[in-house]
């Protein structure tokens, strides 16, 4: 593996626990480590410095978004996301995008600095032992962690930190926390750096026997399982063989090519008209890389399909067939196995909201300046429920939204974690009420000279809660309303060096986008959204539609 030379150097001579680890860390190939520092952590980030290279440390403003970047860098082709914090509040700001990593089962790892061991159990500063009246950090994290340990001699590290490799990128089970007492940092490791093998392929093996194969006609239903495997091409492959129509979940929305003639959109609880159609009309439904979680099953619930299982085993407690663990396997075999069904000519993809409202216009002028291959992120809202109904992407885009614990602003860290990880442009779409929570990791993106367009629609306030306090208790109290800002305004004032502004209609919106497309680092785009409830169709949000108070 690259780096190895590194760690042959870095064997001459006894290392130090903070040493050992950047040396592990070097080791998968992680070149990035994510953090805020403070004092349990700082002896660790100075060794980060002081080795210059091969591993480099991205400082963020909060360490919820440092969490989310480490989190997106390792489902955007790294093998492994590392993030690194100091004691108390800071660790416990990390529970929301940890909490994404252990839905999704991203191999994220936390290191996480604590009070010296020979001061437990005395009122250090920001104990978090669970004695004495603080806190327990480690039954906290282990809560939204698939291994938490803490580091009790340095001695121990070796072993620990192979079960975390195991853990995390062999069996991909999800993320870990290291918590580590400051103390121990600067002690010697009397080991030597493991030589890690390469992380052995997906298990390729076919679960079912041909002859079992249910019926068409067929469609599609591909998740984010299927990027995750880089299983596109063999998935667009089945789909060219079947002629089926082709259905994305909601986090999976660059499984598959948006522009291609057989994508009929987004099932779940802001998908497509054509989608729901499309998983009405299969007799055979073909699920890869998908949880098939609620989220995933919105209005689809009651439909009596087979079920063929391509990747991980789902959430979904019917009736199916595994057909392989791999994606890229699965379609391999149904492609040499099943046979076309001729159907009904297709209607191709369609949407809710058919009248063009500042949204639908708004996202139009972004989809035109989406290139291959660049990252693409989208936070909570009536903005995030606008983007996946309606944003089409490629399935070279790598998409991220946080639809299992981190919510809003996720988004502001994840970009960043994408940009780390493969070095492509990204675009972010937010809304303002997902920007005041963690926007101003947008800075961040600046000192980096990240090439991130940060799109922001502002419709001065917290509007999918003001539509469900219409839509399920027919009043608006006004308490989710904002005074209104002028965010593009004011960050070109803050930061000078940051292109910033406010835009009011499509037309300017493209003007921007032509003015700033070259733009090697980050830019702002403000869209001001007069988005007075009643005035506009409903954002498709199914909820909505079906006074659903639920969901």
């Amino acid at each position: 593996m690259n780096g190895m030379n590194d760690l042959q150097f870095l064997k001459e001579r006894t290392m130090n626990v903070s040493e050992y680890l950047i040396g592990f860390i070097n080791a998968l190939e992680v070149d990035t480590v994510f953090g805020v520092s403070g004092g349990r952590i700082e002896h660790f980030f100075h060794s980060i410095h002081a080795s210059a290279g091969p591993v480099s440390l991205v400082t963020a403003k909060h360490e919820f978004a440092a969490a989310a970047m480490a989190d997106s860098y390792a489902k955007c082709g790294k093998v492994l996301g590392v993030m690194a914090t100091t004691s108390g509040g800071a660790a416990l700001n990390i529970v929301p995008a940890l909490g994404e990593a252990y839905t999704e089962k991203s191999p994220v790892l936390v290191l996480a600095g604590q009070p010296e061991n020979n001061r437990e159990l005395h009122g250090a500063f920001q104990e978090t032992s669970g004695q004495n009246g603080t806190p327990d950090l480690a039954a906290i994290l282990g809560c939204v962690s698939r291994y938490c340990k803490i580091l009790k001699t340095p001695e121990e590290l070796p072993r620990i930190l192979n079960e975390i490799y195991q853990k995390l990128v062999i069996n991909r089970e999800g993320p870990a926390v290291l918590m580590i007492p400051q103390n121990l940092f600067a002690r010697p490791v009397e080991a030597p750096l493991p030589v890690i093998p390469s992380p052995a392929s997906a298990e390729t093996g076919v679960m079912m026997d041909k002859t079992c194969l249910p019926a068409g006609p067929f469609t599609i239903v591909a998740g984010s399982g299927v990027s995750g495997q880089k299983a596109a091409a063999g998935l667009q492959a089945l789909a060219e063989k079947l002629d089926c129509p082709v259905v994305t979940t909601p986090d999976g929305k660059s499984a598959f090519d948006n522009f291609s003639p057989l994508y009929a959109g987004s099932i779940g609880i802001m998908g497509n008209p054509s989608a729901f159609k499309a998983v009405k009309e299969a007799g055979t439904l073909i699920v890869a890389g998908a949880k098939l979680n609620e989220n995933d099953l919105y209005g689809i619930e009651d439909a009596e399909k087979n079920i063929l299982i391509l990747g991980k085993p789902p959430l979904f407690k019917g009736t199916y067939y595994h057909v392989s663990e791999s994606v890229e396997s699965g379609c391999q075999f149904l492609k040499r196995h099943l046979q076309t069904v001729k159907t009904e000519k297709r209607t191709g993809l369609s949407f809710s909201n058919e009248a063009a409202n500042p949204y639908v216009r708004m996202l139009k002028v972004i989809e035109r300046e989406i290139e291959p291959d660049m990252n693409i992120a989208v936070d909570a809202g009536v903005t995030g429920a606008y983007a996946l109904h309606n944003l089409r992407v490629r399935s070279s885009n790598t998409f991220r939204i946080a639809l299992g614990m981190a919510g809003m602003g996720y988004s502001f860290g994840s970009v960043i974690g994408a940009a780390k990880a493969n070095g492509h442009k990204g675009i972010l779409i937010a809304g303002d009420g997902s920007f005041y929570m963690n926007g101003f990791e947008i800075h961040t993106a600046l000192e980096m000279k990240l090439p991130i367009t940060y799109i922001i629609f502002n419709n001065n306030g917290h509007k999918m809660c003001s539509y469900r306090e219409s839509g399920f208790f027919h009043t608006l109290s006004g308490s989710n309303d904002f005074t209104s800002a002028n965010l593009g305004d004011g960050f070109n004032r803050m930061f000078p060096g940051l292109p910033s502004c406010d835009v009011n209609c499509a037309e300017e919106l493209e003007k921007v986008f032509n003015e700033t497309r070259l733009s090697d680092g980050p830019v702002l785009i403000s869209i001001n959204i007069d988005d007075r409830i009643g005035d506009n169709d409903l954002p498709p949000y199914l909820p909505l539609y079906k006074g659903d108070a639920k969901t």
